[in-house]
């Protein structure tokens, strides 16, 4: 079964509207737009499945970005609300 057939997209009774979602190992998880145009790029899929069997590595890099990310700060990007 390819990972292709593990995601489908769903109505959801509640609203009305479409979400994403992916069957992982018997349960189902919420995919979001983004999530699913990182799978649909041939260019990031691969980073998308790369990651995926090097868990590891991600977790490493994903800190490793956010720590850049919240220590560069946003001066001058955020105002005080008068």
């Amino acid at each position: 079964m390819g990972a292709d057939s593990r995601m489908r997209l769903v109505q959801l009774q509640q609203t009305g509207k479409r979400q994403f979602e992916q069957n992982i190992g018997g349960a189902k998880f919420m995919m979001l737009v983004a999530d699913m145009a990182l799978w649909w790029d041939p260019d990031y899929r691969k980073h998308v499945e790369d990651f995926d069997q090097h868990r590891f590595q991600f977790e490493r890099e994903a800190a490793a970005s956010w720590k850049k990310l919240t220590e560069l700060g946003c001066e001058g990007f955020l105002t005080l609300e008068k």
